[in-house]
C-alpha cells in the first residue's frame, strides 16, 4: 500500500512537471516564431522606407516631400517600436543606435571616381552593408535565445 502511494505521488509529480515543461517549450516556440515575424517585417519596412526616401529626393513639391517623408518615418518608427517589445533593454539600445545610424547614413561619393568600377562601388556601400549586418546579427542573437524558467 505504501509503495502504491509513493508511486502515485511520483506519477502525479512527473505529470505536473511534464506539463509545466511542455507549456514553457510551447511558449518559447511561439515567442521565437513571433520574433522572427517581427524582425522580418522590420527589415521589409526599412527597405520600403529607404526606397521612399530615395524617391523623395526627386520630388520638387516641398509640401508633398515633407508629408511623404513624415509618413515613411512614422511607419518605420512603428515597426521599430514593435521590434523593441521583443528585445532586452541592452539590445533595445543597441538596436535603436544602429537604426539611427542607418537612417542618417549618407554615402561618401568622394571615394568614387569611376561609377562603373565594382570595386569602388563596393567601397562606397561597405559601411551601409556593415550596419545591415550588425542589425541582422542582433536579430539572429535574439532568435537563438531560449530561456528556460
Amino acid at each position: 500500500m505504501e509503495a502504491a502511494l509513493i508511486a502515485g505521488f511520483f506519477a502525479f509529480f512527473g505529470a505536473v512537471a511534464g506539463q509545466v515543461s511542455n507549456r514553457n517549450t510551447q511558449r518559447e516556440t511561439w515567442l521565437l516564431q513571433k520574433r522572427a515575424e517581427v524582425f522580418y517585417k522590420f527589415i521589409e519596412d526599412f527597405d520600403q522606407y529607404d526606397r521612399e526616401i530615395t524617391r523623395l529626393k526627386t520630388v520638387n513639391n516641398t509640401d508633398e516631400r515633407h508629408t511623404d517623408h513624415m509618413l515613411a518615418c512614422d511607419k518605420l518608427n512603428a515597426s521599430e517600436n514593435i521590434v523593441c517589445f521583443y528585445l532586452s533593454e541592452q539590445d533595445k539600445k543597441e538596436f535603436r543606435d544602429l537604426v539611427s545610424q542607418k537612417r542618417d547614413f549618407e554615402y561618401d561619393y568622394s571615394k568614387i571616381t569611376d561609377y562603373k568600377d565594382p570595386a569602388q562601388i563596393q567601397v562606397l556601400v561597405a559601411p551601409w552593408l556593415d550596419l545591415s549586418d550588425k542589425i541582422q546579427a542582433l536579430f539572429e542573437r535574439n532568435l537563438e535565445k531560449i530561456s528556460w524558467y
